[in-house]
């Protein structure tokens, strides 16, 4: 039998990791449609080793199930992370830098905390301290990625416009360069005719 109450706090921290790290990989799973499969990979070793520890006792299976569940809350926000940091790039590469300032609010503010979150994946440190700065930065991506797909459908309004009035610019500088030349070819006809 094994003295949980011995155990309780690193049992309680345990299933905390595991629920958190759950929690996230549904989340990405619910953004992207598909599941960080380290993540998931990292959850059944966590559970490996807890079941080992339930059988054997070996403080060192509970400790390693502790890690497992923080590499999973890592990799799923990591995965998180990834995708929507390079959602948030086509964004960018789509609509420029003249309309999403016209239609986010703050947007320079949430480019550099953008590019600021996709750099938490590269943090250094023990794994409480990467798994805590990836969760926050999936969750603000997450929020930024959110804020354009609910904005596309007034963004794509804009880039029609922004478009159609280029195009007409361009047919109108074409009319008048049309003009300008016919003009000059008249005068230099004219001109030409007289000697």
């Amino acid at each position: 039998m094994i003295d949980t109450e011995k155990y309780k706090n690193e049992i309680k921290i345990l299933a905390d990791d595991f629920d958190k790290a759950d929690k996230i990989v549904q989340e990405v799973k619910i953004i992207i449609g598909e599941e960080s499969i380290p993540a998931i990979s990292q959850l059944r070793y966590s559970g490996f080793h807890l079941t080992k520890w339930l059988e054997t006792k070996n403080e060192e299976c509970l400790l390693e199930a502790r890690a497992h569940s923080k590499r999973a809350i890592f990799e799923a926000a990591r995965f998180g992370i990834i995708f929507c940091f390079e959602e948030i790039k086509k964004f960018r590469e789509i609509y420029g830098g003249e309309i999403l300032p016209n239609v986010i609010a703050d947007y320079s503010t949430k480019m550099r905390n953008s590019d600021k979150a996709y750099e938490s994946i590269l943090i250094e440190g023990d794994k409480d301290t990467r798994a805590n700065a990836c969760i926050n930065s999936f969750y603000e991506l997450k929020e930024i990625y959110r804020e354009l797909v609910i904005c596309q459908p007034e963004l794509n309004e804009l880039r029609q416009k922004q478009e159609n009035k280029k195009f007409f610019q361009r047919i109108i500088f074409g009319l008048t360069i049309a003009g300008v030349v016919g003009t000059f070819a008249g005068i230099a006809a004219s001109i030409w005719g007289k000697f």
